[in-house]
């Protein structure tokens, strides 16, 4: 009787903490999964603010109508629409190469035709 009830404890911890271990594992999967989401996402939008900087101190021509920029990790694409009084609408967009992550980033903004 002992050794069945010593027995049956033992199987009762081991399924206890082998199910508090694959918590824990999944916990800090999740919690990776996540950094690595806000890390692409961060960089992504320092790559679009230096696209900004880089169209707004460039001179433009009249007609142009898309600037693409590649980089290792990422596509850089800005599609100009004029406007009236010499200006263009800018429409920027940032997107990871990479195919697990879904993060595409947008701005617009107003470029003077210099």
């Amino acid at each position: 009787m002992k050794k069945s009830f010593s027995m049956l404890i033992t199987i009762f911890l081991i399924t206890l903490f082998s199910y508090i271990s694959i918590f824990i594992i999944e916990t800090k999967t999740l919690s990776s999964n996540t950094d690595m989401k806000i890390f692409i996402q961060t960089q992504a939008n320092m790559h679009m603010n230096f696209a900004k900087e880089l169209i707004l101190a460039s001179k433009l021509n009249s007609n142009i109508q898309t600037l693409t920029i590649n980089i290792k990790n990422y596509d850089i694409t800005a599609y100009f629409t004029p406007s009236s009084d010499n200006t263009f609408i800018v429409n920027l967009y940032v997107t990871p190469k990479m195919k697990d992550y879904h993060i595409r980033l947008h701005q617009s903004f107003v470029k003077p035709l210099i």
